[in-house]
């Protein structure tokens, strides 16, 4: 009879532990001074610092990322991580009942970052230059030929040459890296293609304007005479007056910007979108008031960006998604739009808010209201880390602003370039590297 007993005894024992540990398993925990059972959750830290010393309220939990913190009640914890050499890094993290609390933006900036610039190249006196988003081609006086410079990761640089027939170069209109538009003194055009090599010498009829590429659909849109043309690149040779008309899109358009399967113009005082062959035309602002208007598409290639720029000089911008409907996000946007890769975009507005919208989410979340006299600089990162200039200093923050670092003191008429947590610039002829940065 003892030995049954002590067998039951035994079973019970068992079944209770493993109870036990499978209610631990899956999330739950008892509160033994409140007298009831509660569900917890996870603080789980995706990016990779090695030798780093991971405190939740002053408590250490870790020497190294990535890591997760388990069994955590739904409350506010602070989050700090610190590394000999770099400056620390906190965040104030709200934990909630079925949710994982994912971070995955942690950067560690060096307490010192002089010592990372490092002049690149210099290029000869009066060069002329003309920009794209992360390179940007040098036209050096008395030469008939291009200079590529492509900005890489790590902060480093490529260079490439493209010789010309011609010298008189009066402007280049920038694509991509590989492809763009030159036009000579006498008004005549060549359309080049590094990766082709393609070349395309052509004229337009006399009074065109706004001539624009869209290389995606091997086609070209001008107007001429008030009206809106389009025709493949490779028939550009042998355009003339005569055969202008077979090439007609839209009749009385003053403005027009095009991009990928959208097409934004304006026409007798409204702005007007449609797709590049002209149909599905929607009506965008009836004010009348317009007098410029650019299209931004978003990553994703689905929808954009319009902005709007009106006869007072303010500027209003506008989200459309796939089905066409647009959305006011500020009436009075200051500085540039940037995008990450990510496909999220940063603005401002004239107040000094600076704001994240998610296009896939159509969601807008104020990050900061900033005095002023500050000027975006773009994302440095994906993961929502931005550059500002305030008070003469380049400064990072996270999405959050939570962490904001002074890196560098910003240099008078600088053009600079974010390229993948590299930061470049341009001024008085010299490109530099001044910071480079991984995440991980």
């Amino acid at each position: 009879m003892s030995r049954f007993i002590f067998k039951t005894l035994g079973v019970l024992a068992f079944c209770a532990v493993s109870a036990y540990a499978l209610f631990l398993a899956y999330g739950y925990n008892v509160d033994l001074q409140h007298q009831h059972i509660e569900k917890t959750s996870i603080i789980d830290v995706a990016n990779t610092y090695p030798e780093v010393r991971t405190y939740l309220d002053d408590k250490l939990i870790g020497n190294s990322l990535p890591l997760q913190v388990k069994d955590l009640l739904p409350g506010f914890y602070n989050l700090s991580i610190s590394k000999l050499g770099y400056l620390p890094w906190s965040r104030k993290l709200q934990v909630q009942t079925d949710f994982v609390t994912k971070v995955d933006d942690v950067v560690l900036v060096p307490e010192h970052t002089d010592n990372l610039v490092q002049q690149l190249v210099h290029f000869p006196q009066q060069s002329r230059y003309f920009f794209g988003k992360d390179f940007f081609i040098v036209l050096s006086p008395g030469q008939n030929y291009l200079t590529l410079v492509s900005l890489m990761n790590q902060g480093t640089m490529k260079e490439e040459e493209l010789k010309l027939a011609r010298q008189d170069i009066q402007d280049i209109q920038i694509y991509s890296s590989q492809q763009f538009l030159v036009t000579f003194a006498d008004n005549s055009y060549e359309w080049i293609e590094f990766n082709g090599p393609r070349f395309v010498d052509f004229s337009l009829p006399k009074a065109s304007t706004l001539l624009t590429f869209l290389p995606s659909q091997n086609t070209v849109f001008f107007l001429n005479g008030g009206n809106l043309y389009t025709m493949p690149i490779d028939l550009l040779p042998t355009l003339t007056v005569k055969n202008l008309s077979s090439f007609l899109l839209i009749k009385n358009a003053d403005q027009f910007d095009v991009h990928d399967n959208t097409l934004l113009y304006l026409s007798g005082g409204m702005v007007y979108g449609s797709d590049t062959q002209g149909k599905n035309v929607r009506l965008i602002d009836r004010s009348h008031t317009v007098a410029f208007i650019r299209f931004v598409p978003f990553q994703s290639g689905v929808g954009g960006l319009f902005l709007l720029k009106t006869l007072d000089n303010k500027r209003a911008l506008y989200a459309s998604g796939d089905n066409g409907i647009s959305t006011l996000l500020t009436p009075q946007l200051k500085d540039d739009i940037y995008q990450n890769n990510a496909g999220s975009v940063l603005f401002s507005d004239e107040s000094g808010n600076v704001f994240l919208y998610k296009p896939l989410l159509q969601k807008k979340t104020l990050v900061v209201t900033l005095p002023t006299d500050f000027s975006l600089l773009g994302f440095l990162f994906d993961d929502g880390h931005f550059l500002f200039e305030r008070e003469g200093q380049i400064l990072l923050a996270d999405s959050t602003f939570t962490n904001v670092y002074p890196l560098l003191n910003a240099e008078e008429n600088a053009r600079y370039f974010l390229q993948n947590g590299a930061i470049f610039s341009l001024s008085a002829d010299k490109l530099k590297s001044l910071f480079f940065l991984p995440q991980s």
